[in-house]
C-alpha cells in the first residue's frame, strides 16, 4: 500500500520545495535508524562485556565490534552531527 508521500508523487508532479521536503524527510529518517542501530549495538556490547569475564570468545567478539561502533559512531557524528 502507498503512503501519501508515495501517492502524491505518482499523482502530480512535485514542486522544488516538495522535491527538498522529501528529501530532508528521508534523511531525517536515516539519521534515527542508524542512531537506534548504534544503540543496539551498544547493547549488544554490554552483553559481550559482561561475558568476556569468563571467555576469550565473548573479549574477542568485544574487542572487534567495540572499535567497529565506536568508528561507525565517529562516521554517523560527522555525518549528522547533533545539536
Amino acid at each position: 500500500m502507498k503512503n501519501e508521500t508515495e501517492m502524491m508523487m505518482t499523482t502530480t508532479p512535485m514542486t522544488p520545495e516538495q522535491q527538498l521536503a522529501l528529501r530532508n524527510e528521508s534523511v531525517m529518517k536515516a539519521c534515527q535508524d542508524l542512531r537506534e542501530l548504534s544503540a543496539a549495538l551498544g547493547g549488544i556490547l554490554l552483553l559481550l562485556e559482561r561475558r568476556a569475564q569468563t571467555s576469550e570468545v565473548a573479549l574477542s567478539a568485544y574487542c572487534l565490534l567495540k572499535t567497529l561502533k565506536q568508528q561507525f559512531d565517529q562516521v554517523l557524528g560527522k555525518m549528522f552531527p547533533l545539536h
